[in-house]
């Protein structure tokens, strides 16, 4: 990853977004995605929220909780990146899609830089122009 792509912007789940909010970390299986400095949750067409990286660590599925790993990713055997953060932070506008164009929303993930992340008004703001 470019050192300047320090946003990786996930699609998350109402699950996975009530574990976040409540626990402060997020994981998937390792080798999956690249870090970031900072993780941004996309759910419900938007993304109303960022995270700054406390602590990436390895982890098996009683340290992500049996039902983490059951309901977020059955099909995937340890080791989990879990990825623990200092604060969520609310975006004061969200980022939204942009319904007139192919492309408006994240499926898997995205890497932007924090400057782009903070300047956007939709997900297509998110790419590299």
């Amino acid at each position: 990853m470019d050192n300047q792509e320090e946003v990786v912007v996930v699609s998350i789940s109402d699950y996975s977004w009530n574990i976040l909010k409540k626990e402060k970390f997020y994981a998937f299986p390792m080798g999956s995605r690249k870090d970031g400095k900072y993780f941004a949750f996309y759910r419900k067409g938007e993304i109303s929220h960022y995270a700054e990286v406390k602590e990436i660590v390895e982890g098996g599925k009683e340290d992500i909780g049996y039902g983490y790993w059951l309901y977020c990713m059955p099909d995937a055997e340890p080791p989990f990146k879990i990825v623990k953060f200092k604060r969520i932070i609310k975006l004061k506008n969200p980022i939204t899609r942009e319904e007139s164009k192919r492309g408006g929303h994240v499926q898997g993930k995205v890497y932007t830089t924090l400057k782009r992340f903070l300047r956007a008004k939709t997900i297509s703001d998110l790419k590299k122009k």
